[in-house]
This record gives structure tokens, sequence and C-alpha cells, in this order.
């Protein structure tokens, strides 16, 4: 039981430490970008800068934050990076006319925000830009969700499979019981999870509890429905199984696009 609360305490660590930093960097606040781009067909080179026009025909042009994950390339514009412009809060009226100058190889190009997708505009928006097509369209590409919560999904079921192959689990009532009490919880985490591409670092600390809660509720079904084995080493291979795939689920949304 000891060695099982080592693990917990071990997970929240090891999370915790990724997390302080960012918050602490943040001055201890968080605040949502006014637009977050991502870009498709992009070289790697790729930098943007924003052409924003206001009502004395002043053009500020404001360079976006980027940042790559995996093979995603996510440009951000923050209020705070147009704090010297007077009464800009980044909605559609700011935005107006606002161009997207994209610099690669020392080539530039003027992409205009059609007014189409600048009305639609609030704040903390997600854009999809073309890089190819030279176009922009208002939101995420629209498979670009469910195929990485599918891709979350299987390779936590995999995960837990795997630890209960290793604790010599082979039964094939067993394999099915697994991955469907993994595809339920792990299905009801994603939701919570879901579109976490701009969320408060300090969310993390409900992640914790929800993983504390699926834990939980694994070990509940499992240990009641499993009969290939002692309770005791199924509350053990499950306990390991939910904490590894927990664990590899929340890299999974550093590392990879959410």
């Amino acid at each position: 039981m000891r060695s099982k609360w080592f693990g917990l305490a071990f997970l929240f660590c090891l999370i915790w430490a990724s997390v302080v930093p960012a918050s602490a960097a943040q001055g201890g606040s968080y605040h949502a970008p006014a637009v977050t781009i991502l870009v498709e067909n992009a070289p790697d080179d790729l930098e943007i800068t924003m052409n924003l026009h206001k009502s004395n025909d002043r053009v500020i042009p404001t360079k976006l934050e980027k940042k790559c994950v995996a093979w995603e390339q996510q440009f951000r514009l923050f209020r705070e990076g147009v704090f010297s412009v007077t009464d800009w809060f980044g909605n559609s009226y700011d935005l107006k006319d606002a161009e997207l100058v994209l610099t690669s190889g020392g080539k530039k190009t003027v992409v205009p925000l059609p007014r189409e997708v600048t009305d639609r505009m609030t704040m903390n928006n997600v854009l999809t830009l073309d890089y190819r097509a030279g176009s922009v369209r208002f939101g995420a590409p629209m498979l670009r969700g469910p195929l990485m919560l599918a891709l979350r999904l299987l390779v936590a079921v995999a995960v837990e499979l795997l630890i209960f192959r290793l604790y010599d689990y082979r039964d094939r009532h067993t394999v099915l019981l697994v991955a469907g009490v993994t595809l339920v919880t792990f299905g009801i985490f994603n939701f919570y999870t879901y579109g976490w591409l701009n969320t408060d670092p300090r969310r993390i600390i409900v992640y914790i509890v929800f993983t504390v809660v699926l834990l939980f509720l694994q070990t509940m079904c499992l240990v009641l429905f499993v009969e290939e084995n002692t309770r005791n080493r199924t509350t053990s291979a499950t306990f390991w199984a939910s904490l590894l795939a927990s664990a590899v689920h929340y890299f999974m949304l550093l590392l990879l696009p959410v």
C-alpha cells in the first residue's frame, strides 16, 4: 500500500514541477491569447506579424508568439503585446482590416484577415491558416480535435493493457473488460481536457483530482468483475496501469496538439 501512495506522490510532484515554472513566469496569473493561429502546410522557419489598423490610419505591426507542438505550428497574439496601443481589446472591431505578414526564407507574403472571419471573433479565438493557399478560416481544422482525442484514448488503452499483461493477465474476458473500462473512464477524462489549447496551467489541480477519481472508479470496476486473479493483485495492476496511463495522457497534452 505504501508503494501505491509513493506512486501518487511521485506523479503529483512530477506534474507540479512542470507547471510551477510556467505559472511563475506569468506572475501568478494567466491571460488567454486574443488570437491563436494554427498553420497548415507551413515551412519550419515561418514567422508571422499581424498588421493592426487603427481608425486614424495608423498601422501597428505586432509579431505573434510562435510555439511548435510536435508537427504543428501555433502562433498567438496576446493582449499584453499590444498594450502600447490605446483602447485595444482584441475583439472583432480591433481586428478590422488586419493583415498577416508571413515571413519565410527572406520572402514576405501578406494575407488579409477576411471580414467574415474577424466579424465572428471575440476573445481567445482560434483561426487556421493554410500557408500554401494563403487563406484564413475561423476555427481549428475539423478533424484535428477528434483525431487527437482518439489517439489519447488508444494510447491509454494500450498502456493499461500492457501493465495488465506484465502482471500476467491474459484471459480474453479480462482484456476486453480492461479495454472497456479504460475507454469509458478516459473518455470522461478526455471530455474534461478536450480543447485545452490555451488552458490556464493552474487547472492541473483539477486534473490531479480527476486522476484520483479515475483511479478509484477503475479499481472499483475491475476488482469487482475481473476473476482471473486475486483481488489484491488486480488492485495493484489497476493502480499502476491507471497511474501510468494518466501520466502518459498528461504529457500527451503537453507535447502533442490538443
